[in-house]
């Protein structure tokens, strides 16, 4: 399955469930930017060409929740976070989910939820994929709650 399919697959699932969000999980090194093997500084990160433009686009999103997935070290997190935010990328979290503890269907205090992962390890092509990416989530309405039941901004 390519991120394509992946995202559209999710978005229907999250519409026919009535859920009004969607979780993202994105890996650091090789996904969003280039993987950099001394230590951080916020001055030091290189990004893959349209990365920035999509993870503005997934930040400014509602019904988006976006997952820092990195086994980075909590000080080079901290200089990331403020890379991404002068950069206009907000993380929602950083290798957690607190909204989606347990479902009947399982236990995530060990694994977070997350319904699409960008990560160079799981497939994900950051040469390629992240215009794809932009372009699938710009044709994506909005999931959104109205009157308790989630519909589709515009419909």
């Amino acid at each position: 399955m390519g991120i394509v399919s992946c995202i559209k697959g999710q978005h229907g699932i999250a519409l026919s469930r009535g859920w009004d969000r969607m979780y993202w999980a994105v890996d650091l090194h090789s996904t969003l930017i280039l993987p950099n093997y001394e230590k951080m500084k916020a001055e030091d990160v290189v990004y893959y060409p349209d990365s920035v433009e999509t993870m503005r686009l997934l930040s400014g999103r509602s019904d988006t929740r976006l997952i820092m997935y990195t086994c980075s070290w909590p000080a080079e997190i901290d200089e990331y976070q403020k890379r991404f935010a002068t950069d206009g990328i907000h993380f929602d979290w950083v290798g957690e989910n607190p909204e989606v503890n347990h479902t009947e269907y399982g236990d995530y205090s060990k694994k977070p939820y997350f319904n699409v992962l960008l990560d160079d390890k799981a497939g994900f092509d950051p040469h390629t994929d992240w215009e794809k990416i932009f372009r699938v989530i710009t044709g994506l309405p909005l999931l959104q709650k109205v009157y308790g039941r989630v519909v589709r901004v515009g419909d």
